[in-house]
């Protein structure tokens, strides 16, 4: 009975153990469309555009910077099994520049473009990326401990990644006008709803005599709540603001 027991137990922990390891690398899991700050697991320099908003700008490792929008990097799906790199302070993308000698750089996005294309490689917790069009040799994306960004052929540890989901929220933006800002698009703005006619209570509506007709909604001339811009009315068109009433 003791043996039955004890066989049991280690049953069940053994069901925990692998219950936990599979819960582990769910979490490390990424994915498309999400925000995340990438950076190296050795020696802590993070991935960044370097605060430059020019195509063929070199790609730089910083130390990390809380809510940098330049450190932001959100995943675009390529297919089914890679991802382009894309920083939406900049509107560019991560491009290996593969057959250039300038190295990694920034780049306008087009997820149909083989340099801008990953293979997202997990390793534990961590991550490698690993250059999508190259079938015969292996590039990694790597970044020195001297904040150089690069390609390694070899699993270094300068290719080893952390990424830390974040979102837009999170991140700390730079004092400008809203006019020049692309991700504000709706100050003051109310959002969407229906068209409808007001009245004060709904015993109002019902007592209509056009709410049991098809077509009702369409109908405002004889609400107390609702003026015809087509009569007549305060609406009037002027050549200056300075004749305004």
């Amino acid at each position: 009975m003791k043996t039955k027991t004890l066989s049991s137990l280690l049953t069940l922990v053994a069901i925990g153990v692998l219950w936990c390891c599979g819960a582990l690398s769910a979490s490390a899991k990424v994915e498309g469309e999400r925000y995340y700050v990438l950076t190296n697991v050795h020696h802590g320099m993070t991935l960044s555009t370097g605060g430059t908003a020019a195509k063929d700008s070199p790609l730089v490792g910083e130390a990390y910077k809380k809510g940098s929008p330049e450190q932001l990097w959100q995943l675009k799906a390529v297919g089914s099994d890679a991802f382009a790199l894309y920083n939406p302070e900049s509107n560019l993308a991560v491009d290996l520049a593969i057959q250039s000698s300038k190295g990694p750089l920034l780049w306008s996005l087009d997820v149909s473009n083989p340099n801008q294309q990953l293979i997202i490689e997990e390793e534990g917790t961590n991550f490698r990326l690993r250059a999508a069009s190259l079938q015969r040799e292996t590039k990694y994306l790597a970044i020195t401990t001297d904040g150089k960004v690069m390609l390694d052929s070899e699993k270094s540890n300068n290719t080893l990644f952390k990424f830390t989901e974040t979102t837009l929220k999170d991140i700390q933006r730079p004092n400008r006008a809203e006019w020049e800002d692309e991700m504000v698009f709706g100050i003051n703005k109310e959002r969407g709803r229906a068209t409808f006619i007001p009245y004060a209570t709904t015993a109002q509506l019902q007592v209509d005599a056009r709410y049991k007709k098809p077509g009702w909604i369409l109908s405002k001339r004889n609400s107390s709540h609702s003026m015809d811009s087509g009569s007549s009315s305060m609406l009037q068109m002027l050549p200056s603001a300075t004749q305004r009433l």
